[in-house]
């Protein structure tokens, strides 16, 4: 049985979406939607309690700021160090 894409560990993905970015962007969109729908959750919570906890009280600023983050996730992949983020 082959191992599905959604079954590979954060880590794979990020490798993923730097190896395979330029060269096979279908490969690399699979693995950030993915890692997207993995911590798009968490990462949202944590924007909200920081933007709401000071000044920054809008959820368009917080819609903007987790988009930002998965583009830089993306953009930035390569630069991942295994064991910095599992």
């Amino acid at each position: 049985m082959e191992k599905s894409i959604s079954d590979e560990p954060s880590a794979e993905l990020l490798a993923y979406m730097g190896i395979y970015r330029e060269e096979e962007p279908q490969e690399a969109e699979a693995a950030f939607n993915v890692f997207y729908q993995r911590h798009v959750r968490f990462v949202t919570t944590e924007v909200y309690k920081v933007c709401y906890s000071g000044a920054l009280q809008s959820p368009d600023i917080v819609n903007a700021t987790v988009n930002n983050t998965f583009v830089k996730v993306y953009m930035r992949a390569e630069t991942f160090a295994p064991g910095e983020f599992e």
